[in-house]
């Protein structure tokens, strides 16, 4: 979050190919970062480019 600001759609963690499958995720985070309210709600194409986009922020 530090290099980035605390603007969670600015991740690009590991770009990389995914495979073509389509088993869509919503994710949201919603939080505070140095006293300010963040909200972060976004559709990836599956796990893969989740895992591309936001490295391990979602991995739980």
């Amino acid at each position: 979050m530090a290099r980035v600001d605390g603007d969670l759609a600015a991740l690009d963690v590991e770009p990389g190919p995914c495979t073509l499958e389509h088993a869509p995720l919503t994710v949201r985070a919603v939080g505070f970062w140095h006293d300010l309210p963040v909200s972060y709600t976004r559709t990836f194409d599956d796990r893969c480019a989740l895992r591309r986009g936001t490295g391990a922020l979602f991995e739980f």
